[in-house]
């Protein structure tokens, strides 16, 4: 697990998706998380840090949002 998805997986325990074992509270908020995890994993592949990371955020976000 990269620091991204560990820093995720804190999140949404803090948000109470899920308990302190990975367990989430229903099927469709683990799908939803299971699907941003893997959003994580390509971007933390991709190597982005820095000012290069809020860049392709804000691209990222612009392009899905159809803006």
């Amino acid at each position: 697990m990269n620091s991204y998805q560990t820093h995720a997986m804190r999140e949404f325990r803090a948000a109470g998706w899920c308990d302190e074992n990975g367990k989430y509270n229903n099927d469709m908020q683990e799908m939803i998380c299971k699907h941003v995890l893997a959003l994580l994993d390509v971007f933390a592949d991709e190597g982005h840090s820095g000012s290069l990371a809020p860049y392709a955020i804000n691209l990222f976000k612009a392009l899905a949002l159809f803006e």
